[in-house]
């Protein structure tokens, strides 16, 4: 039993009393409590009235006078309402940014990412075959990269260039040799130069006995090093990501998401329990004020006022 039933029944027992002492008449000075009684009940209840028809059709809902019920008839908006104030006012891309640079979010983010990287030098487990797979995957892709046009078509125009510069460099017969040159010579010289950086990138990132070579290694751990010592706190870059972080998470569209799963009683009910405690005061002050102007008619009654 909240407080806002216990002032209607102590409003009710004041009034029934005063009522029975006056059909007796044993009120005599008692006369104030019915006033203060009925008055006290009559405020209580219709505060307690009104919350509930705020939240559920009143008082029936076959029965229903109008405008009440208003939060299961006003389900979209309330979820619309709830979802701009939450995003704009409690997640606001620049509050959270502020509370994670305030709360040490970034130096966690940091020192976690850091610690995975650093991980990764491990000899054995879990951390040892993510390493390899790493590896492995980077070679992969930098073969697939190299055997590109994307790449081939850059590499052969600085190849050609290449040549050029350095035979009008050279001057004279050199000059006299550059124009011998065929795009076909030009298309075998880029080959050989792609092949060759493909040995380099295959031989850097080759695994010996299931371990990347020890260039691989230093690399990590120099990385792991770095980003450990990151002032990611003052560094504006740092910033600007964590901004732009924030900024792309749609906080509206989740909260308009997971309300948009509750039915219009759900909804009632989660802000009845969100509330209910708060608004059973309200019932405690219509019967606190009903009882004080109940005593006023009293007053004015007995032409005391």
């Amino acid at each position: 039993m909240n407080r806002g039933t216990l002032t209607i029944l102590l409003c009710g027992v004041v009034a029934v009393l005063s009522y029975a002492l006056g059909l007796f008449g044993l009120s005599g000075p008692y006369d104030f409590l019915y006033y203060v009684g009925f008055a006290g009940l009559i405020g209580s209840f219709t505060n307690k009235m009104a919350i509930d028809a705020m939240f559920s059709p009143w008082p029936s809902r076959r029965l229903r006078l109008p405008y009440t019920g208003i939060i299961e008839r006003k389900r979209e908006e309330i979820i619309e309402g709830i979802a701009v104030a939450v995003s704009e006012e409690i997640m606001a891309p620049a509050t959270v940014t502020r509370w994670m640079a305030e709360n040490g979010f970034l130096e966690t983010v940091r020192d976690e990412g850091a610690e995975q990287v650093l991980s990764l030098c491990e000899k054995e487990g879990d951390a040892a075959t993510l390493r390899i797979a790493i590896c492995d995957s980077l070679r992969r892709d930098a073969v697939s990269f190299l055997d590109s046009d994307d790449a081939y078509s850059p590499l052969r125009a600085l190849t050609e260039k290449g040549v050029q510069e350095f035979l009008t460099e050279k001057g004279g017969l050199a000059m006299q040799f550059g124009q011998m040159i065929t795009p076909a010579d030009y298309d075998v010289m880029t080959c050989a130069i792609r092949d060759g950086i493909k040995a380099k990138v295959e031989a850097a990132l080759q695994t010996e006995d299931g371990e990347p070579t020890r260039e691989v290694r230093s690399l990590i751990e120099a990385v792991g090093s770095r980003l450990k010592g990151w002032d990611i706190r003052s560094d504006t870059v740092a910033q600007r990501l964590a901004s732009a972080a924030v900024q792309k998470f749609d906080v509206r569209g989740i909260v308009t998401q997971s309300l948009g799963e509750y039915s219009a009683v759900d909804v009632k009910e989660l802000l009845v329990s969100l509330s209910r405690h708060h608004l059973t005061w309200l019932e405690v002050y219509g019967g606190v004020f009903g009882a004080i102007g109940g005593l006023v008619l009293w007053l004015l009654s007995q032409r005391l006022l």
